[in-house]
């Protein structure tokens, strides 16, 4: 495909320039005048949009947006089919995409900034593994970050259904769990070790495997070698490594159990405590406490972040009643491209924390303080009284 797209309309929004590409997909920053603001188009054109098993592919991503809302899940607005193209209308975030900000850091991201992003994608992703949903494509260019550096896990383009059986979809090598090599179903594990591979490398600078086929990524499995963290880069604390070890572990058995675990873990081990960006909110997402990294994030709290608009239009598709197939054909799109459109932030600026449970935190200390002055009160009242009594009782 080419640019040609570039200052014409498809459906009510207006493209403006390119953000992203792949083999079979162009992205758009474009704009939606009824709504004021900025999107991002990814439009497929083209004998693709006609092919049965690309089509349910993307039937496959539409519904797979369509039935997850999360405060840190890219929010869908539309989709559509116009002439000989399908296209899919995404919220457009300006920081671009999370594999840029690495590069533009190749001695690695601070840490606040990586426990952060870990964090939000980490809720998103068991979010999404709680609609039994498996994302099978995380990496860095499907994680994208706002004007203020916060993370949205996006392009479910080869999610699948956690469906007992089903063969797994193939994702990006470098970032895929070694038993989806040998044709085990993709399964939560297999996401949270691809997070393990996105923490390290946001660590480093690198991806702890360089590998861009199956026989390569079978070659470096079976050494059973995670490698250590520390050696590009030195200053990290010990007990991050034994975290990585233990998320990037061959069996998916001895994984986390929860992607929510794992940044909790990340945290601890950083030393880090009370980041903003750490209270997430979604009512759904229960963490096992008593998983092999210890305690996950409260429930109970909940970031000032912003909730996306209410997916709608599914239903007005022509497969809107048909079942959802766990093992859509893959097209092979490349999917790094993803809306790139200004300069990345050099800091991360977290929302403010505003969680309900943080408010009675700190309204029961206020309490147990006021109560402690006035235990002191009442004291320095009685040992007053008793310094004028005492001489009138020995006359």
């Amino acid at each position: 495909m080419n640019d040609a797209l570039t200052g014409r309309k498809i459906g009510q929004y207006e493209l403006h320039e390119v953000i992203g590409r792949g083999g079979m997909a162009i992205i758009y920053r474009a704009s939606q005048p009824r709504m004021d603001r900025d999107v991002a188009v990814k439009i497929v054109a083209g004998p693709h949009a006609h092919t049965p098993a690309f089509i349910h592919r993307f039937e496959d991503e539409a519904r797979a947006y369509a039935r997850l809302q999360h405060p840190h899940i890219l929010p869908v607005y539309d989709v559509g089919l116009e002439g000989d193209r399908l296209y899919l209308v995404m919220a457009y975030m300006p920081g671009g995409t999370l594999s840029r900000r690495i590069a533009a850091m190749p001695g690695g991201l601070p840490l606040e900034e990586i426990a952060c992003i870990t964090v939000q994608v980490a809720s998103a992703l068991d979010h999404a593994h709680a609609q039994g949903i498996i994302h099978c494509d995380l990496k860095p260019g499907n994680i994208l970050l706002d004007g203020r550096g916060n993370a949205y896990l996006g392009d479910f383009g080869i999610a699948q259904l956690a469906v007992k059986d089903a063969p797994p979809s193939q994702g990006t090598f470098a970032y895929m769990a070694p038993e989806l090599i040998d044709g085990v179903p993709a399964a939560p594990a297999s996401d949270i070790f691809s997070l393990g591979v996105v923490v390290f490398e946001m660590l480093a600078g690198s991806r702890p495997f360089e590998v861009h086929t199956g026989k390569a990524l079978r070659e470096v499995y079976s050494q059973l070698v995670t490698p250590d963290v520390r050696q590009r880069r030195p200053d990290l604390p010990a007990g991050v490594q034994v975290v990585l070890e233990q998320a990037l572990n061959r069996d998916p058995a001895a994984r986390p159990r929860q992607a929510t675990s794992l940044a909790q873990a990340l945290m601890r081990a950083c030393g880090l405590v009370g980041l903003p960006c750490a209270d997430i909110g979604s009512e759904s997402l229960t963490v096992e406490r008593e998983s092999m990294l210890g305690p996950g994030l409260d429930s109970e709290d909940s970031g000032d972040l912003r909730t996306p608009l209410p997916f709608a239009g599914l239903e007005n598709w022509p497969w809107a009643a048909r079942e959802v197939e766990p093992n859509a054909a893959s097209d092979g799109l490349e999917r790094d491209g993803a809306p790139t459109a200004v300069a990345l932030p050099t800091r991360m600026f977290p929302p403010a924390a505003s969680s309900e449970r943080r408010r009675r935190h700190i309204l029961t200390e206020r309490l147990l303080l006021l109560i402690l002055l006035v235990m002191l009160c009442l004291l320095l009242e009685s040992a007053a009284l008793i310094v004028l009594v005492m001489p009138v009782l020995q006359r």
